[in-house]
């Protein structure tokens, strides 16, 4: 008797379920399209500036769900371009006591500040050394520090060479 219930049940249970959104799955549960493939640089992408790479992704096959089947999920990725942060470190270190790093991550209001009153009475000078060297201090208008070639974190996305 006991195992006609629990058949029940399960025969009952999915009717009282209801499907997710699409938009609100987990992530292992997407099917996410990765750039096409490159020969020379296998699985590297151009970043955005915002340092977050939109990727297409659809559930997978028996997975269901309701609205748009469409879901964009974002990979953090690493900007190729931007302010290179050594010049802004060497700026800050040299010449920071005329606001030379200012005006060069696009702050010119405080670089001019710093030239008229001498890095903020030298004070300001010393604090931006390690503002710049720690990388609180970011480029203006949502810019990003670039980051070069050879560097440990460059984003590998998983493929046939992942490692």
């Amino acid at each position: 008797m006991t195992q006609k219930w629990h058949k029940m049940i399960f025969l009952l249970l999915p009717l009282f379920i209801t499907s997710k959104k699409c938009a609100d799955l987990d992530p292992w549960l997407l099917n996410c399209s990765f750039p096409p493939y490159n020969t020379t640089l296998p699985y590297e992408i151009d970043c955005p500036d915002d340092g977050k790479y939109p990727l297409e992704c659809y559930p997978f096959e028996g997975i269901d769900c309701e609205g748009e089947t469409k879901v964009i999920q974002t990979l953090q990725c690493y900007p190729s371009h931007g302010k290179d942060p050594g010049i802004a470190l060497c700026l800050s270190v040299v010449l920071g006591f005329l606001g030379a790093d200012r005006f060069y991550l696009g702050y010119p209001t405080i670089g001019l500040f710093k030239l008229f009153t001498g890095g903020f009475f030298g004070l300001g000078w010393y604090i931006d050394i390690f503002l710049i060297a720690l990388r609180i201090v970011k480029p203006a208008r949502g810019g990003v520090y670039m980051f070069k070639e050879g560097a440990n974190f460059r984003i590998r996305l998983p493929g046939p060479n992942f490692y």
